[in-house]
């Protein structure tokens, strides 16, 4: 979902809160399950929310996406010589398509590679390659590194809900679009009427169900429910960057060996 953030279009993710509970009036007593041997209990929802894993609000996260380096100077390995070409021969958009500049780097070079500048760039940057030789071969999310995070998340908002309990609006809060353009009541309500299966809690489920298996949207755990805005960190350097990552896109923009999406919402 990492175009989703990027359009502005995800403001929010729900993640599984582990151990689940069970609620008796104020009380929520943890669930014993074979990783999780001993029970705990918490007074009320106010006290679990202080004990969420991914922060508090306020805080900022870092979110990986698939990256890779590449140095304004590369060896070019389909040349008889090993000589050296400009990144720009590869990449002709590489000026324009959004990166992070490392600075210089001696990294695997030699007396005929100088120092030269460092980049990481994005699968979602849509990078157009002259051929198929020069294409990169993408890193997988998990891999990726802090400093190469172009994309950090200021907490707005933490709640605690069954994952059933999700609204239309914050469907599409959390990226889903809609086949079709709903319609609007003509009582003056406002009401928003969809197709049949084109709702956007329809979208919903059936992306859950494809990131954690089937039948797991009739499980109706409880979830951890993170609003966040993005933030540019350097207009933000007051705020402390927590060692916390949200992985947006390892089943939703990873890509086959076509560039072709496994999944897209």
């Amino acid at each position: 979902m990492v175009r989703a953030i990027l359009e502005g279009r995800k403001t929010q993710t729900r993640r599984i809160i582990k151990p689940q509970y069970e609620v008796s009036g104020s009380i929520w007593t943890s669930i014993k399950t074979k990783t999780w041997m001993h029970q705990s209990k918490i007074e009320n929802c106010e006290s679990l929310l202080k004990v969420c894993p991914y922060g508090q609000v306020g805080d900022i996260l870092w979110v990986r996406e698939t990256w890779q380096v590449v140095f304004e100077l590369e060896y070019d390995h389909h040349a008889m010589d090993g000589s050296c070409v400009n990144i720009r021969e590869w990449i002709p958009n590489f000026d324009s398509v959004e990166k992070t500049c490392v600075g210089l780097s001696s990294e695997w070079s030699c007396a005929s590679m100088p120092e030269r500048n460092k980049y990481y760039v994005y699968m979602t940057s849509d990078i157009q390659f002259i051929d198929g030789k020069h294409k990169l071969k993408w890193k997988p999310s998990i891999f990726m590194p802090k400093a190469a995070s172009r994309i950090k998340l200021e907490i707005t908002d933490i709640r605690v809900e069954r994952l059933q309990d999700i609204s239309e609006e914050d469907a599409i809060a959390e990226g889903i679009q809609t086949l079709c353009d709903p319609k609007i009541s003509k009582t003056g309500s406002g009401e928003k009427f969809y197709n049949e299966n084109d709702y956007p809690t329809d979208h919903y489920q059936r992306l859950w169900e494809s990131i954690n298996g089937k039948g797991s949207w009739d499980l109706n755990p409880w979830v951890w429910v993170i609003s966040f805005k993005r933030v540019n960190t350097l207009e933000n350097s007051e705020f402390p960057l927590k060692e916390q990552q949200l992985f947006m896109d390892i089943l939703n923009d990873e890509r086959d060996e076509n560039n072709v999406p496994k999944r897209i919402c």
